[in-house]
């Protein structure tokens, strides 16, 4: 149960009370809805609220009595729609009295005077009618004759042009065609033969690299087959000089020597002489594969040649195709564009001239008809014009009262009108949103010094009404505004250095400038937190990435830079970071695991977001597709990075992002 002696608890005893209070006024129970009233003014007797629903209640109970009770409408219905139903009754009324009263005054010397009136222009009426009729029925043939006539006037002229139309219209779409066929052919064959060259710059590098590897294969197998010609006839003259020393008692000691030279040389001449054969064999073999490489990449040069001149005729004769068949159905849409075109301006001109014939008829018929009536008017003159006389008195004196009335009535509304154009400024919306908008936008600036006065507050509750809102709406969009405001005020102060966070008194002034509790100051108190940290740092910028080690490693790198990083290993991880941080930038892998949003999704959802939108968004990626670098840039993202990242690149688009997003920020 609230307490009356808890001031959190009388605000909410308070806001409880006015929110009966505001259901019992829209059921016109004014009585009961007094007592709630009053029992929050015994609780908080200045509250702003509290005073305008007095005033509120007062005003419908009037509008009440008085029988006009306005239902918010769009402005430009003004004071039409105000009670309809009642306002016409109030009218005919009024009207059928003012009728009695002349039709009590005039009912029995009207029927003496025009039994007299009848008796004598009946038979000047008859004639009159006689020959009315006669030249009627003669200006009623002439009209058909030349209705005829221009039909058949404008039937020929109808097809002659049809005829010059068509003809110029089927010689401009020849043209276009020749000239759309051939700009889409040579686009065409640009588009394949920059895919042909592209390719055959691929097999070009593709033999580059097989002949670089042959060369280095043939470069290894010389090198290995030298090392073991070498290791054999080190093993075979080491042999040679083992058998001459068992050997050496049977020769002289020069004799032996001469016998080593002589195995010497005979080795490192069969040596050179069997590394020459190993050499022409690789360096055949070699070759051979060489030759067998470019004939490979040729038979592909000429299969992919092959293979672009069938594309390309292929192409060509489906775009053919295509084109003439755009061509006859664009030929055809013309025609009847055309056609139709001709018909509608040609039944027109029928019906104009029959208009103007019309016209003409009903027009003497008319004259004839005036005359007849003026010549009745001066046989009945003289007889009515006592009755006349009468008549048109009261007709002045039941219309001196019946705008009288009206001025009345059109003064209450138009009271009404400018009170609500005075709360409002502009035409009552009727999407909710639209209605929470504007709503805001005059809490916004009744709030701006604290608390609203009890003039605002009436005005506040006048718009409440006006945009048919509840009490319980009021009370939730008063509290977004509050603390946004709470926000903002500390964010630019942080912004502009004058702000400290240990400065308490501070932020204590703030909370009570704007009603900020000690539960509401809790929940915000993460966020502004945040707003310091972003601020006494380079920036915070929130990275995302399925990699947990990448995340570490880019952790550690930039806060090295003095950056306060947030991480996150998936998309909805990184929504939830972005509902309670205020971060400077968004860096995002975009492949995720199949079954989570991907990077593009990511950023679609934060550009759908007032908030969000404008904090620079960078997508990196493993992937160097030209495709995907075009997606992202048509998305709007600011930046992309490819993978193995560049540090001292990444550093650089960081804080070229945050500086340009923080001075915008400021200036905003």
């Amino acid at each position: 149960m609230p307490s009356e002696n808890d001031p959190m608890d009388k605000r909410e005893l308070v806001s409880k009370y006015l929110k009966e209070a505001d259901l019992l006024i829209k059921n016109k129970d004014f009585s009961a809805a007094m007592q709630l009233v009053n029992k929050a003014k015994a609780i908080q007797p200045n509250n702003p609220y509290v005073l305008a629903f007095i005033d509120r209640i007062e005003y419908f109970k009037n509008l009440s009595t008085q029988e006009i009770a306005p239902k918010p409408q769009t402005i430009a219905q003004n004071v039409e729609v105000i009670m309809p139903e009642k306002k016409e009754e109030a009218q005919t009324f009024a009207e059928e009295n003012l009728r009695k009263q002349i039709e009590n005054e005039y009912q029995i010397k009207f029927k003496e005077e025009l039994i007299k009136i009848e008796s004598k222009i009946a038979k000047k009426l008859e004639e009159e009618k006689r020959k009315l009729d006669e030249e009627r029925a003669l200006l009623e043939k002439q009209y058909q004759d030349q209705v005829k006539a221009l039909k058949t006037n404008l039937d020929d002229e109808y097809k002659r042009r049809l005829e010059v139309e068509l003809s110029a219209v089927e010689q401009q779409l020849k043209e276009q065609f020749l000239k759309e066929q051939e700009f889409l052919e040579k686009e065409m064959k640009t588009r394949l033969e920059k895919e042909f060259n592209n390719r055959l710059q691929e097999l070009e590098r593709e033999h580059e690299h097989k002949t670089k590897i042959l060369l280095e294969n043939e470069k290894q197998a010389y090198i290995i087959k030298e090392s073991e010609l070498k290791k054999y006839y080190e093993d075979k003259l080491q042999a040679e000089i083992n058998k001459l020393k068992l050997e050496q008692e049977t020769y002289s000691l020069e004799q032996l020597q001469e016998e080593k030279e002589r195995i010497k040389n005979t080795l490192a001449d069969e040596y050179k002489k069997h590394l020459e054969e190993e050499r022409d064999k690789i360096k055949q073999f070699y070759e051979s594969e060489k030759i067998h490489l470019q004939n490979q990449i040729a038979q592909k040069q000429k299969e992919l040649e092959e293979k672009n001149q069938k594309i390309l005729a292929t192409e060509i004769a489906r775009l053919r195709e295509r084109e003439k068949s755009e061509l006859a159905k664009k030929q055809f849409e013309l025609e009847e564009k055309i056609r139709n075109e001709l018909t509608i301006y040609y039944n027109e001109q029928i019906e104009l001239e029959k208009k103007r014939l019309n016209d003409k008829v009903r027009k003497f018929l008319e004259e004839k008809e005036a005359e007849r009536k003026l010549e009745e008017e001066k046989l009945l003159l003289m007889e009515n014009k006592k009755v006349e006389e009468i008549k048109s008195s009261l007709k002045r004196e039941m219309e001196e009262k019946y705008l009288q009335k009206l001025e009345q009535l059109q003064e209450q509304f138009t009271k009404a009108y400018d009170y609500k154009m005075e709360l409002l400024g502009v035409e009552i919306p009727s999407d909710i949103e639209e209605k929470y908008n504007l709503y805001k936008r005059r809490l916004r600036e009744f709030w701006k010094n604290g608390q609203p006065s009890v003039e605002q507050a009436r005005k506040l509750m006048g718009l409440k009404e006006l945009l048919e809102l509840t009490f319980d709406e009021h009370a939730q969009l008063e509290i977004d505004v509050r603390h946004e405001l709470y926000v903002s005020t500390i964010e630019e102060g942080i912004k502009k250095n004058l702000i400290d966070p240990t400065d308490t008194e501070y932020l204590d002034k703030l909370k009570a400038k704007y009603q900020i509790t000690t539960e509401e100051a809790s929940k915000l108190e993460s966020y502004i937190l945040s707003l310091f940290m972003k601020y006494s740092t380079k920036g915070v910028i929130l990275v995302v990435d399925d990699d947990e080690a990448l995340l570490t490693i880019l952790s550690n790198e930039l806060r090295q830079h003095n950056y306060k990083i947030l991480t996150a290993t998936n998309i909805q991880d990184a929504l939830n970071i972005l509902q309670k941080n205020s971060v400077d930038l968004i860096l995002s892998d975009i492949k995720f695991p199949d079954n989570q949003m991907d990077g593009f999704s990511f950023f679609t959802i934060v550009q759908k977001n007032p908030v969000l939108n404008r904090i620079p968004f960078v997508l990196m990626s493993a992937l160097g597709d030209g495709g995907i670098i075009r997606s992202g840039k048509q998305l709007g993202v600011d930046d992309y990075l490819t993978k193995p990242l560049d540090m001292d690149m990444l550093i650089s688009v960081l804080e070229g992002k945050i500086k340009r997003f923080r001075s915008v920020s400021i200036t905003q």
